[in-house]
């Protein structure tokens, strides 16, 4: 098998990543600063302002693009992000 780059497959196989995150109520765009090389479309998000059973729709540039709008605002929002069970 070929080697993990530490950060990105290795970090998505470990568990949730775990990420500080600027939301903004109505909106399903997530802003961060984070790494979010491993997160993947289909991903579950969850944190504060975070509706239950949203995942990602998209991930890159900065940001994460989520299924459902936030319900609230906030700067350095814990949010985790991670392979929905099952």
């Amino acid at each position: 098998p070929e080697p993990k780059v530490p950060g990105e497959e290795a970090a998505a196989a470990s568990g949730p990543i775990k990420i500080k995150a600027e939301l903004q109520d109505q909106s399903v765009t997530i802003k961060t600063k984070d790494d979010i090389s491993g997160v993947t479309e289909g991903m579950a998000v969850a944190g504060e302002g975070i509706p239950h059973n949203t995942t990602v729709v998209r991930a890159g540039g900065g940001g994460v693009v989520m299924s459902s709008a936030a319900t609230a605002s906030g700067v350095d929002v814990e949010v985790t992000i991670a392979q929905p069970p099952g």
